[in-house]
């Protein structure tokens, strides 16, 4: 199949950093060029892509980043309530949740709330906080 040129504009430098910044997140790298095919349905370079192409990359990407990692942060929130990280209602503290993983330390180095997390730093965070949960049920 040949490629056919459209009047949509090449996909910019900007999209290209966010689509490499998600496909870190989401640990596809490696496989970077099989996802975008699998995503735009072409098989070509990202030079070729269009603007409508990139954002269509992006929308799906941010997509499977949200749903990758919404058990792990559940599990992340769950613990840390049990912990007593919870409001005069009960429900979860989201500024003292966020305040603690802001300052989990080295597995989370660039200080990032619960949300911003991607999935390699999230599951290091969640294993940080299953160790220190298990350790305040000890005492």
């Amino acid at each position: 199949m040949e490629y056919q040129y459209s009047k949509d504009p090449t996909i910019t430098s900007k999209q290209i950093g966010m689509i490499h910044g998600l496909l870190a997140k989401i640990n596809w790298l490696e496989n970077k060029h099989w996802h975008i095919q699998q995503i735009t349905g072409k098989k070509m370079g990202f030079e070729l892509l269009t603007v409508s192409d990139g954002s269509k990359i992006i929308e799906v990407l941010q997509y499977n980043l949200k749903i990758k990692g919404k058990k792990t942060r559940g599990k992340i929130i769950h613990y840390l309530c049990l912990a007593g990280m919870v409001d005069k209602k009960g429900s979860a503290d989201w500024n003292r949740i966020n305040a603690f993983i802001q300052g989990i330390g080295s597995n989370n180095p660039k200080k990032r709330r619960l949300h911003e997390l991607g999935l390699n730093e999230l599951n290091a965070v969640c294993t940080q906080v299953e160790q220190l949960y298990s350790n305040v049920i000890k005492r």
